[in-house]
């Protein structure tokens, strides 16, 4: 009977994972075995669609990694807690060391270069953030997964990791200290994929070479995501984290954190040059705060649609006026669905009105005539600095468009 129930419930999972991006299955040997709950899944599989949205594909992603991880009696634990507690060990061992970058004795060997496939690039991991030091132009700053942080000097010809004397860490949020840029800060996990919990935001204040938590900490099996890391833009030691337990704030650079919001939150944008107006969104819509973030209040404007999977914010200095919100797919029965639209605000928010919903420009295909997408998974937009009629969408594929959408 547990098996049966384990079953059914990693399939739900899967199937809500493939649809919307919002859940990861995590498991410990104290719950599961690997063998069981194989045999379970294929012989559902045998009788079941198999095709896109059903979770099949997700299905086969768990088996894989998972089967590396497990004892020959098929007992599964939970690696990434593992290799936090491992740490946790060492450092109380070593009381008079702290973690500091080292890039061991290893030299890339290759390979170095691949074949473009349709919509990916086999070989590249993927980047969840990036960033820019503001007193030197050529240093760009990369979160990564599960990789940890990486940082080129030369405009990104050649790139280091400033995150290998800490066990394995996701980052999908970075912000530099403009007054003093050894300050640093990341925002760790894998909001995204879930493929890391987050264990909080670090802080480094000697330009990445040591990193220690700040009050904002989780446990590596906390299961908490956290999707951006906002400094700001007058007060360095203020920032703010949109994750899946809400907003925080930090007003003394992470000394101290407070929860602001409990929604599960996907993006935070401040309002350009009117730091007092920030907005914020989650599966439930749209938030706006008029006092720096104190409070927040959703704003279900009618003109959305139905559903959506994610939300994502877009700002621009052209016009601080203007807030962009592009809507992830709805799923429909058959486990795809085209996006939900992008919709604009002339009115810092009050209002929105449709710009469109076709073609999908979260599918696979260049001509958006497909029905799929991963709004749920990978879900951006940007608006140009000088001009806040031109839009780029970043989904499978990256699409622009020169009329405000």
């Amino acid at each position: 009977m547990r098996i049966l129930i384990s079953t059914l419930l990693l399939i739900s999972i899967l199937q809500l994972h493939a649809q919307e991006g919002f859940l990861e299955y995590s498991v410990t040997h104290q719950e599961q075995n690997f063998y069981e709950t194989k045999a379970a899944m294929d012989a559902y599989y045998a009788t079941h669609d198999r095709s896109r949205g059903t979770g099949y594909t997700h299905y086969m992603r768990w088996q894989m990694n998972t089967e590396k991880y497990v004892y020959p009696s098929g007992d599964m634990f939970n690696i990434s807690a593992r290799m936090s507690s491992t740490y946790d060990r060492f450092k109380s061992a070593h009381t008079n060391s702290q973690s500091r970058s080292t890039h061991g004795f290893w030299t890339l060997e290759g390979p170095t270069s691949y074949t473009l496939g349709n919509g990916w690039s086999g070989g590249n991991g993927r980047v969840n953030c990036i960033s820019f030091n503001p007193s030197a132009a050529n240093t760009i700053y990369v979160g990564t997964p599960a990789g940890g942080l990486w940082t080129s000097t030369n405009s990104g010809a050649t790139w280091v990791s400033q995150t290998d004397g800490l066990p394995s860490v996701g980052v999908s949020g970075i912000a530099v200290n403009y007054n003093n840029t050894n300050i640093r800060y990341i925002l760790t996990g894998d909001g995204d994929g879930a493929q890391t919990s987050s264990i909080g935001v670090l802080k480094s204040t000697d330009g990445g070479d040591t990193w220690l938590p700040t009050d904002l900490s989780y446990s590596a099996t906390g299961n908490v995501r956290g999707f951006k890391l906002l400094m700001h833009p007058v007060d360095p030691n203020i920032l703010f984290v949109a994750a899946s337990n809400g907003i925080w704030r930090t007003l003394n650079g992470g000394t101290d954190w407070t929860q602001e919001n409990a929604a599960w939150i996907t993006d935070i944008e401040f309002k350009p040059g009117s730091p007092a107006n920030m907005y914020a969104v989650s599966l439930n819509g749209f938030y706006r705060s008029s006092n720096s973030g104190d409070t927040w209040t959703l704003d279900g404007d009618a003109d959305f649609p139905f559903s959506w999977s994610r939300i994502a914010i877009g700002v621009t200095p052209a016009d601080a006026n203007y807030v962009y919100l592009l809507f992830g797919g709805h799923i429909n029965g058959m486990g795809n669905g085209n996006f939900s639209g992008i919709y604009r605000s002339t009115d810092s928010g009050a209002d929105f009105v449709l710009r469109a919903n076709t073609p999908n420009l979260l599918g696979y295909a260049t001509n958006g005539m497909d029905s799929v997408n991963q709004g749920g998974y990978d879900l951006s937009i940007a608006i140009d600095p000088a001009n806040a009629l031109i839009v780029y969408i970043g989904g499978i594929n990256v699409w622009k468009s020169t009329n405000g959408g």
